[in-house]
């Protein structure tokens, strides 16, 4: 069974549409980021966050535990500031890959990757770094200290890495 979703729909009825979809999994499977800053914590781990208010928000992953995983759907295009991902300790470092298609050109794909030293953040501006509505990322924690992420977003202009 298939639903038309029309093109006005509100941010509250998708996120009800998108929990019906997941409905039987016992708890609510998204979170609706729409305030400037969200701190996740680890009994949130198998959920969807919502990316949710074009000023943007700035979100705090819980301390490293093996097995944590976040999925981050943007359905607001960030304006202002930056939908960002920030690791709970300076010593938690982010490893990876990211697609990032540049819009502006031939659809041009840049793969980024953080350096393994000391990517403790990841930013996403709007334009050159992503953060655009359809951009979709997930983070796992992979090991003391260590969270992967994976996804594609879409930048405009001269596109550039998300992590730093």
């Amino acid at each position: 069974m298939s639903k038309t979703v029309a093109g006005t729909m509100q941010v509250k009825e998708v996120a009800q549409v998108l929990n019906n979809v997941g409905a039987g999994l016992g708890t609510q499977t998204f979170i609706n980021a729409n305030a400037a800053t969200l701190a996740l914590k680890a009994e949130d781990s198998g959920k969807t966050i919502l990316l949710n208010r074009a000023a943007g928000c700035d979100v705090t992953l819980p301390a490293a535990a093996e097995g944590l995983k976040y999925k981050f759907l943007i359905i607001a295009s960030v304006t202002s500031n930056d939908y960002s991902v920030t690791a709970a300790a300076a010593t938690d470092l982010f490893y990876g890959l990211i697609t990032n298609i540049d819009t502006d050109n031939t659809n041009a794909l840049a793969f980024y990757a953080p350096d393994g030293s000391d990517d403790d953040a990841f930013s996403l501006d709007g334009s050159t770094q992503g953060g655009l509505i359809g951009d979709e990322f997930e983070v796992t924690c992979i090991g003391p200290a260590k969270w992967w992420f994976h996804g594609t977003l879409r930048g405009t202009g001269t596109v550039a890495t998300p992590f730093a």
